[in-house]
C-alpha cells in the first residue's frame, strides 16, 4: 500500500483531489498540506511514496518543496508531480530541473491527474524492487562470505591449492579478474 501527499493553499482544492478514487492505485491514506512547512511536516512523519503539488502558494512553492526534498536525501524519494494554473514555460522548466515526473494544467482531469499518480507509482515500485534485489544479494554475499573463504581461498592460502585450481574454481563461480 501506498502513501499520497496532496500540497495546496486552496482548501477547495485539496478536498477535491483528496476525494479522488485512489484506492484503485493501491493508496491505503491521502495526506493534504495546505503548505510546504505543513508537507515536511508529514513527509518527515510518514512514508510518502507520491507528492502532488501546487506550484503557486503563499511563501514558498512548490518547485522550492521538489528541489529541498531532492537536497535534503530522504531514505525514499517521494516522487513528484506538479500542478500549476499557468501554462508558463519557465514553470515547466523548473518542473524538470526538479526532476518531477509530471506538470499538469489547473484544472486538472482526474483521470490525467490519475494516470500521472499511476506513473509515479510504478516508478516507486521499480526503485523498491531494486532495493531489494541490492538488500539480497549483499545478504547473500555475507552469509556466504565465510564459505567462499574458508573453501576457496584459505586452502590456497595455505598452500594446499595450486594457483591453477584456485583460477579453476574461480572461473566455475565466475569470479574471472582478480588483480
Amino acid at each position: 500500500m501506498y502513501e499520497l501527499l496532496i500540497v495546496d493553499d486552496e482548501e477547495a482544492t485539496l478536498q477535491g483531489l483528496a476525494s479522488l478514487h485512489w484506492e484503485q492505485l493501491q493508496i491505503s491514506r491521502v495526506h493534504c498540506a495546505t503548505s510546504v512547512k505543513k508537507a515536511f511536516d508529514i513527509v518527515s512523519a510518514f512514508s510518502i511514496d507520491v507528492i502532488v503539488t501546487d506550484i503557486r502558494m503563499p511563501g514558498r512553492s512548490g518547485i522550492d518543496l521538489i528541489q529541498e526534498m531532492n537536497e535534503r536525501q530522504w531514505e525514499q524519494q517521494p516522487k513528484c508531480i506538479l500542478l500549476s494554473g499557468y501554462s508558463e514555460f519557465n514553470y515547466a522548466q523548473a518542473a524538470i530541473k526538479a526532476r518531477a515526473i509530471d506538470y499538469l494544467l489547473k484544472p486538472v482531469h482526474d483521470e490525467d491527474l490519475i494516470k500521472a499518480v499511476q506513473q509515479a507509482l510504478l516508478e516507486r515500485m521499480k526503485e523498491k524492487k531494486e532495493q531489494y534485489v541490492q538488500e539480497k544479494s549483499v545478504e547473500t554475499i555475507k552469509t556466504h562470505l565465510t564459505h567462499i573463504s574458508e573453501s576457496i581461498f584459505q586452502p590456497w592460502l595455505t598452500g594446499d591449492k595450486s594457483d591453477e585450481a584456485l583460477k579453476i574454481e574461480l572461473q566455475h563461480y565466475e569470479i574471472n579478474n582478480l588483480s
